[in-house]
């Protein structure tokens, strides 16, 4: 049988009772990831802030699993517009320096809520 483990972090959790993460084998599927400070667990009102945040909890979120970003195969990212992907893409590049090891993305818009100006959710290979 394949082991079954969901991953919780502090900071990087749910107000619902919902794993940040999903282990089965060696994927890892995470729940929605947001741009929120988890020291504070306030949601910044700045795009760029957000967007660091959220990449910082996505290291979080690898590192606890015991992988790293080299083994993010996919990130879906939502805005509340296209045109936000404009501030994502550098610190995409500095989270992923390496393009030939970079994941697959998919950046979609839809109206986030909350205070909320980006989220996303990966899936990686712990191999």
């Amino acid at each position: 049988m394949t082991a079954m483990k969901s991953l919780y972090i502090e900071g990087a959790g749910h107000s619902s009772p919902i794993p940040t993460a999903k282990i089965g084998g060696q994927l890892l599927f995470s729940s929605l990831i947001t741009g929120m400070d988890p020291a504070t667990r306030s949601m910044p009102a700045d795009l760029a802030q957000q967007t660091t945040n959220m990449f910082a909890q996505i290291q979080r979120v690898i590192h606890a699993a015991g992988g790293s970003t080299n083994q993010i195969l996919k990130v879906t990212i939502w805005v509340n517009d296209r045109k936000d992907r404009e501030v994502v893409n550098p610190a995409w590049e500095q989270l992923f320096p390496d393009r030939n090891v970079r994941p697959a993305r998919v950046t979609l818009n839809r109206d986030l809520g909350g205070g909320k100006l980006i989220e996303c959710e990966i899936i990686a290979l712990l191999a």
